[in-house]
């Protein structure tokens, strides 16, 4: 029996593998993707995904009103990002109707995203930035603003000497 269910958790191990491999051959990638556990992605096809991304298990992404991902991006875990919604106002029929609201998300460059955050459609997250455990980010993210909370609201701001000094000299995570 222990060794069935080894060959079964090895089976669903290269299954999902295979099936996550497949998700981002679909997205425009410019390098490695460290993916930690099981994550899902819908619209594929409309992602950019940089190099040196970390993303831990649990996380789904929307992605098909446009999502753009840029280099060094670590993710915890249960991140979840939409990039578009239901349109209720004007609409035909409750509590919405079939018609749908694109608004891509942009994350840029050296973005920490702690666990258990949610990212609004039409959201942009500056370069630098830190969003907190547990935050829920319907605004932009200025570049190098700590945020958390629900809504996420800015806490304070990275040195910025120290990040560009640590950017300058190459010394990515």
């Amino acid at each position: 029996m222990a060794f069935m269910s080894g060959v079964l958790r090895s089976l669903r191990k290269a299954w999902w593998h295979a099936v996550t491999s497949w998700k981002l051959r679909k997205a425009e990638k410019k390098g490695y993707i460290i993916v930690w556990g099981r994550w899902e992605i819908s619209g594929a096809e409309n992602a950019s995904i940089g190099d040196n991304i970390h993303i831990q298990k649990g996380t789904f992404i929307q992605a098909d009103g446009g999502l753009s991902i840029g280099n060094n991006v670590h993710v915890g875990r249960n991140l979840t990002i939409y990039t578009m919604n239901h349109r209720f106002e004007g609409a035909e029929s409750l509590p919405y109707d079939s018609g749908l609201i694109r608004k891509p998300v942009v994350i840029e460059d050296n973005v920490w995203i702690g666990s258990n955050v949610s990212i609004a459609p039409g959201v942009r997250v500056g370069e630098g930035a830190i969003i907190g455990l547990g935050a829920v980010v319907t605004k932009d993210v200025p570049p190098l603003a700590i945020v958390g909370g629900n809504p996420a609201e800015v806490i304070r701001y990275r040195d910025r000497e120290e990040y560009e000094r640590l950017k300058r000299e190459k010394r990515f995570h």
